[in-house]
């Protein structure tokens, strides 16, 4: 005998609600409250944007506080103390023109805001961090643009949330 037919993706969109505004490329951090954000990304093409929202209770909701700058292809990674690093990425410099960037920002979830952190030593999208035992970032890898071409990194960093340096 057949068994139950399988929930498909539309069974499932009234059950999970719906982003705000459409996304790729962006990123999604559990905090420590249970609340996913969801911060930048593509949202057509090479449109980049500086939207974040907060999933709870599967329910989005558009944060009123925009990012410092709209970045996809980025990193977010949660502190210690519960605020979120936004770093590197591809920025939007024009309609249809991107650009890797080394700016960073930090996402504080207490106050709703985003401030921007010292910058990384060097542009990186595609890149991976990870917050290490003693509070600090590693950033590894990625890529960067280099006369039109995309060329991989070896190089690392960190970034020391004390400081809202990276070195």
């Amino acid at each position: 005998l057949p068994g139950p037919a399988l929930p498909g993706p539309d069974d499932l969109r009234p059950l999970l609600g719906s982003l705000n505004v459409g996304r790729r490329s962006h990123t999604a951090t559990l905090l420590p409250s249970n609340v996913v954000l969801v911060a930048g990304g593509f949202r057509q093409g090479t449109a980049v944007t500086d939207r974040a929202e907060l999933y709870i209770g599967e329910v989005f909701t558009l944060l009123a506080a925009r990012m410092v700058e709209g970045r996809a292809g980025h990193t977010a990674t949660l502190l210690e103390d519960g605020r979120v690093l936004l770093a590197g990425g591809w920025r939007e410099v024009a309609p249809g023109d991107i650009l890797a960037t080394d700016s960073a920002e930090v996402y504080d979830p207490q106050l709703g805001t985003f401030t921007e952190v010292g910058s990384l030593t060097t542009e990186r999208v595609d890149h991976r961090a990870v917050r290490l035992p003693d509070g600090r970032v590693l950033v590894t890898g990625g890529s960067q643009l280099e006369g039109g071409f995309l060329t991989d990194l070896d190089s690392a960093e960190t970034f020391d949330p004390v400081s809202n340096t990276f070195a």
